[in-house]
């Protein structure tokens, strides 16, 4: 008899589960000290700095320590992963893209283009992942959507869909804005969705990039990832006056992978690397 209210008690139980909308499982390992941990154990004491940090385990899907995780602060140049997420959902790598004026004299766009030049989906997608380009973004949005403003509805809607809570774009590329914002919790559960493409893993693990408009004029640019190795196999960064400097890392070190999430930071490259190190003696 208890066996059989035992087994119709977890019947119920999961049946309640299946009927609820599946929302990702993120795990939260609490460490309470992890912020005087990190004060004791390093001669800088550099977290007084950040603003918001997750450190995610990609393996386990858990998130092992964290500061601020749901803060919406502003994200800078973060904000190109979602764009480029949808393009990548949406798009093959080998279609064509004709930039036009627009792309071209976008507002903080130093890349040397043309109106009317024709590059691949595959080139444009390297060129914001790794220069963090606008104008790669604006032709991207434009493909995609025929008009930026709808391509940033587009992107409004991917967010709730990825259960990214304390999220909201105004723009695709990276300015600064009052309803622009992310938090590290949920850069880190977008950053796993992207990662999984062949593609970016690809893309931003190499130092050196060329490539060509369809009509072969040649294009050469490099990272800005001064922390690549042969551990550190994937990263975002940007600098805005609201945001700070950001930046996003994967490391795979000792059979492990996780990534780092640090927005508002006064030193991105130095502040990751100590917190890199602190993590890997801890666990």
């Amino acid at each position: 008899m208890l066996e059989n209210l035992i087994f119709f008690f977890l019947s119920s139980e999961i049946s309640k589960n299946f009927e609820k909308k599946s929302e990702p499982v993120f795990l939260e390992m609490e460490v309470s000290s992890i912020e005087d941990k990190i004060n004791q154990d390093t001669e800088e004491d550099f977290n007084k700095f950040w603003k918001s940090w997750v450190v995610y385990d990609l393996k386990s899907w858990a998130i092992l320590w964290w500061k601020n995780q749901d803060d919406q602060l502003a994200m800078a140049s973060l904000t190109k992963l979602m764009s480029v997420l949808i393009i990548l959902e949406n798009h093959d790598l080998d279609e064509e893209v004709e930039l036009d004026s627009e792309a071209v004299f976008y507002w903080w766009s130093s890349l040397d283009v043309r109106v009317w030049e024709v590059f691949t989906v595959w080139d444009l997608v390297k060129w914001a992942l790794v220069k963090s380009w606008n104008n790669a973004i604006i032709a991207l949005a434009k493909h995609d959507s025929w008009s930026v403003d709808k391509f940033v509805e587009k992107m409004n809607i991917r967010w709730s869909e990825l259960w990214l809570k304390n999220t909201k774009f105004q723009n695709p590329t990276w300015f600064d804005d009052d309803w622009h914002y992310s938090s590290a919790k949920d850069l880190a559960i977008l950053s796993k969705y992207i990662y999984q493409y062949d593609f970016v893993k690809n893309t931003v693990s190499q130092k050196k990039w060329t490539i060509y408009s369809k009509f072969w004029r040649k294009v050469d640019f490099y990272t800005t990832n001064r922390l690549l190795s042969s551990e550190v196999v994937w990263l975002k960064t940007w600098t805005t006056p609201d945001a700070g400097q950001c930046l996003i890392t994967i490391i795979k070190k000792d059979w492990k992978e996780l990534l780092f999430v640090l927005l508002g930071s006064e030193d991105r490259f130095f502040e990751t690397k100590k917190l890199i190190e602190f993590v890997f003696e801890k666990i």
